[in-house]
């Protein structure tokens, strides 16, 4: 008639064996996504505490930008 109580718990412990594959795929891929995030969050850290120092370099009369200069046709 259909499959025997023993086919089919064959056939879940099969399912079982692949979503605890996939579980662990996942869970591998979110640590690596975790790393590289965080490797991401210190370098915009660093770019921010860059763009601060030359910020206030440039307000304590280092060089003036490109901005504050006339063109040459002035």
């Amino acid at each position: 008639m259909g499959a025997t109580v023993q086919e089919r718990l064959t056939e879940l412990e099969v399912k079982l064996a692949y979503q605890e594959q996939t579980i662990e795929d996942l869970n591998q891929a979110l640590v690596t996504q975790e790393m590289a995030l965080q490797k991401l969050e210190r370098v915009c850290a660093e770019l921010v505490r860059r763009v601060d120092s030359m910020r206030a370099a440039g307000e304590a009369g280092a060089s003036p930008s490109a901005e504050d200069e006339r063109p040459p046709h002035y």
